[in-house]
């Protein structure tokens, strides 16, 4: 067995000289004398006895936990797969494993892996942006280069947490995997060799390396993210967005009334197209001429009123006390410097549901100034009613 492993580091050293010297990385060389080796050791029995190594548990329960959230960045699986998928991807279902690999790697072997990933059903794994990288578009740059030189589309996706699961140190490394077990193959590009193995094994696996490992230059994507995370002022941000939002809002004052007067709304509809209720029973069918209030008749009340001005929130507050039904209070003007704050003291002191004014409720009921009280009546109507203020 140390035989075996001499011969596959003489092999890989070997290589590695001549690559210097010629300031290139020969990866068909390289794979031949990494398969010669494999082949010597076969015959010879050397790879019987290799120990069974075995995955931290807390790490298994990590990926399993949080169920492969990978960032799916080849063309083609963005188009076809990610607009379907709502919850989680797997990169991994469907294929027979994975190919972990680098932007450390050599670019010969990385095309070469892209090319064994689309001819052994394998899917291209990395831990995250390449070195450096703010965005991840320069990623996406890259693989598809690599995708043009290769000539091939396999799946390739960002999942440090495979990573994390397999515990890949160091690339290449296949992972040949099923429902029922796995087998780790580091430092080859031999897929073939790598699912003869897996065939040929009980349980999970790992062999020893077949080959040069390179670093893996891609920091991992989560520990980045919540790095970035933690520089963030989230009270700062939260600040910020409340500050937007009332910048944003618009709000419909009114003027205080100065007479009394009411009028009514008549809320009969034509039916343009077939109402149907959750099971598809047909409510009112086009064309017909319907109240939707005498249909289904129900109490509601809605209050206008500037949140302001004392006096109308007083006579707010005392109409609650002997109304019965649905009811609501509209505010036509807030101070946005404080809108959100003055909003929930307002919700807080009336204990009630509380609204903005929206533009729709001025033009559908004609309301024209506060305080104003919207009424639904019996015989389908909507009565509206406006009261002086002007000596309040």
């Amino acid at each position: 067995m140390q035989f075996f492993k001499s011969i596959v580091l003489l092999c890989a050293f070997s290589v590695s000289v001549s690559a210097n010297q010629k300031n290139e990385y020969d990866v068909s060389s390289f794979q031949d004398a990494a398969n010669k080796a494999v082949e010597k050791a076969k015959e010879n029995g050397w790879l019987k006895d290799i120990d069974k190594p075995t995955i931290q548990e807390k790490d298994i329960a990590l990926a399993k936990s949080i169920a492969d959230q990978a960032v799916v960045i080849s063309s083609e699986i963005i188009k076809r797969a990610l607009p379907q998928q709502e919850n989680k991807i797997d990169l991994l279902e469907g294929t027979d494993g994975a190919i972990f690999v680098s932007f450390s790697m050599p670019r010969r072997a990385l095309i070469d892996a892209f090319k064994v990933a689309k001819e052994h059903n394998l899917t291209i794994l990395f831990r995250g942006l390449e070195k450096g990288a703010t965005h991840i578009s320069s990623t996406m740059k890259l693989i598809q280069k690599l995708s043009a030189i290769s000539n091939v589309e396999p799946n390739v996706g960002i999942n440090p947490l495979r990573f994390k699961e397999f515990n890949v140190t160091g690339v290449p490394t296949i992972v040949i995997r099923n429902s029922n077990k796995h087998l780790i193959a580091p430092g080859t590009l031999n897929a073939q060799y790598a699912k003869e193995q897996f065939d040929q094994k009980q349980g999970d696996f790992k062999l020893e390396p077949l080959g040069q490992l390179f670093n893996i230059d891609e920091p991992d994507i989560i520990e980045q993210m919540k790095a970035a995370a933690g520089k963030i002022d989230w009270a700062e941000k939260q600040r910020l967005a409340k500050e937007r939002f009332w910048k944003k809002y618009k709000t419909y004052p009114l003027p205080t009334s100065e007479e009394s007067k009411q009028w009514l709304i008549d809320t009969t509809v034509r039916v343009t197209q077939d109402i149907k209720n959750g099971r598809g029973e047909i409510l009112a069918r086009a064309g017909d001429i319907t109240n939707p209030l005498k249909q289904y008749p129900m109490h509601l009340t809605i209050f206008v009123i500037d949140p302001y001005v004392k006096s109308q929130v007083d006579w707010v507050k005392e109409e609650l006390k002997s109304i019965s039904g649905q009811f609501q209070i509209h505010l036509t003007y807030m101070d946005k410097g404080k809108g959100w704050d003055d909003l929930s003291k307002f919700r807080n002191e009336f204990g009630a549901p509380v609204f903005i004014l929206p533009i729709q409720v001025i033009e559908k009921f004609k309301v024209e100034a506060t305080p104003s009280k919207i009424e639904t009546q019996s015989n389908g109507y909507l009565l509206v009613r406006q009261f002086d203020w002007s000596e309040k």
